[in-house]
């Protein structure tokens, strides 16, 4: 094998190392961006509010009449309506595809539900805003 063949099964090395460098160097970069976007969704639902409502959820006792959850309902549409709201707009599209996915159309349907529910609540209120 000649000097310049050797050279250039080198020089065909470096750049396939090169190439799965900045491969690996991506992937990772992806997870850690990801990992942050996660960690920032879950600093923004971590304040005082949160934790007070969610304490007050957890501590409601079973077998609420309707006007009951009705007034459950008027706290957390004041605390959540609008971070619910806009986390099913934007998760919408993943939601609907892994019910297909997965061949179960109750995959999140709470979240669903209770995003329609707020949105219904919202209407009668303050009338449709699309008009």
């Amino acid at each position: 094998m000649s000097v310049e063949v050797a050279f250039q099964v080198i020089e065909s090395l470096a750049v396939v190392v090169g190439v799965g460098f900045a491969i690996v160097q991506v992937r990772q970069y992806r997870r850690e961006k990801h990992r942050e976007a996660a960690l920032e969704l879950m600093h923004s639902f971590q304040t005082p509010s949160f934790a007070e409502a969610m304490n007050l959820v957890y501590n409601l006792p079973d077998g609420l009449s309707k006007e009951e959850i009705e007034t459950v309902l008027d706290m957390v549409d004041e605390f959540f309506s609008g971070p619910l709201k806009i986390s099913w707009h934007k998760l919408k599209g993943h939601v609907m595809g892994e019910r297909e996915l997965l061949g179960r159309d109750t995959i999140e349907e709470w979240f669903q539900w209770l995003t329609e529910r707020l949105a219904e609540r919202e209407c009668e209120l303050y009338g449709d805003p699309t008009k």
